[in-house]
């Protein structure tokens, strides 16, 4: 006699019941590796010993391309903190971050128009966090509350287009447009929720999708990025950089794929595996630099960072791969005696923001010099009272 199973059957039936849940539920994907070869990566030195009050640039600023740029102001255009100030064929775009506010002035000084508005309504922004412009449909993009983007048009300053609002768990925290509607992302923090992610994501967006993922870190243990440089395009590579773990990447805008330098205080830094609980430790212990803003051009990269929770400022030469010193305060032009606090780029320009009180600091400089070389005699002919606007100059390196 022929022995019959009889839970033959409905074992059958539990697994296709099986097969057929399996893909609908949620798998958390395995952890990642960084696939960064450290030992080939180019290596970036910063040495204290070389510590000054100011890192001065009067010998790598370009004299003939530095520009100098007044804004009218009145009731309605007082300009406070300015988070962003970006030029424009159209003028330029100053994003005033303590009204939350989008302006536009011509190359003459002359408010033309306020980009948007700030508020709750379906065509207004509510948080914020980065501004750009965008060549491609020269249009002013605003990166909204992590999770949207909403087109102006820069003629009219109205709403032009709603934007892309991308999947809420990216967050994005600044972005880059790389053609009419593909961006460059990353994420970290959401202000949504107000908590850190554990994953830190470069991504290419297109419309609401994400087209490209490079999962550069997965730190479960690690303190998430605080600060974070926006990024910027340079010889068609999108920059943006890591700042606990000192790395700067560099993304080919055709061809999407990354390259890497990293920055150290020391020498010969044990930098072999982001994953080593020994490499934390040593990063906590604040034995390697936590960078907080990264500029370039063609021949500097322009590197500010935290050491035992002090800015430090440093110049890196790439001809030579040399630093041109590290300062405990900010760069300086000492011709004018004048200090330039943060560094925006803007394309191959660098560019800075001047408030009231400091240029009336270069004019008393500047009235106890017998005479004048043409780089003072303009900055003495600008108009200037306790009361007025900040000053955006900008300029190029040699």
């Amino acid at each position: 006699m022929t022995r019959t199973n009889t839970l033959t059957v409905p074992r059958s039936f539990f697994y296709m019941i099986l097969i057929l849940i399996l893909p609908g539920c949620n798998i958390k994907e395995p952890r990642k590796k960084n696939n960064i070869d450290f030992e080939k990566a180019q290596k970036i030195t910063i040495e204290d010993k070389q510590l000054e009050d100011h890192l001065f640039l009067d010998e790598i600023i370009d004299r003939h391309s530095l520009e100098i740029y007044t804004f009218q102001e009145d009731k309605d255009n007082m300009l406070g903190m300015i988070g962003k100030c970006v030029s424009t064929p159209e003028g330029i775009l100053i994003f005033d971050s303590s009204t939350k506010s989008i302006y536009l002035f011509d190359f003459n000084g002359t408010l033309i128009r306020k980009i948007g508005s700030y508020g709750k309504g379906p065509h207004e922004y509510l948080k914020p966090l980065d501004v750009v412009y965008n060549p491609f449909n020269n249009t002013v993009e605003v990166l909204d509350m992590a999770v949207k983007t909403r087109k102006f048009d820069i003629h009219s300053g109205e709403l032009k287009f709603e934007g892309y609002s991308f999947q809420r768990k990216y967050h994005i925290n600044s972005f880059l447009p790389i053609d009419s509607n593909i961006y460059a992302g990353y994420n970290g923090f959401s202000p949504v929720e107000e908590v850190y992610q554990n994953n830190f994501r470069f991504g290419v967006f297109k419309e609401k999708n994400i087209e490209y993922r490079n999962l550069y870190f997965d730190k479960e243990t690690a303190v998430p990025v605080t600060s974070i440089n926006p990024f910027y395009l340079f010889d068609n590579k999108v920059r943006f950089f890591e700042s606990i773990f000192p790395v700067i990447y560099s993304i080919d805008a055709d061809t999407l794929v990354p390259e890497y330098r990293l920055v150290f205080k020391t020498a010969n830094p044990s930098l072999t595996d982001p994953d080593d609980p020994a490499l934390i430790k040593e990063v906590f212990d604040k034995k390697l630099p936590m960078l907080s803003r990264i500029n370039e051009t063609n021949n500097f990269i322009f590197i500010t960072y935290l050491v035992d929770e002090m800015k430090r400022f440093s110049i890196y030469n790439k001809a030579d791969s040399k630093s041109l010193g590290t300062a405990i305060f900010n760069y300086k032009i000492k011709e004018l005696d004048l200090e330039l606090y943060s560094l925006f780029q803007d394309g191959a320009f660098l560019g800075s923001i001047v408030y009231p009180d400091d240029l009336m600091r270069v004019k008393e400089h500047l009235s106890k010099l017998q005479s004048l070389s043409p780089l003072q005699d303009r900055f003495n002919k600008l108009n200037i009272s306790a009361l007025s606007n900040p000053i955006f100059i900008r300029f190029k390196t040699i």
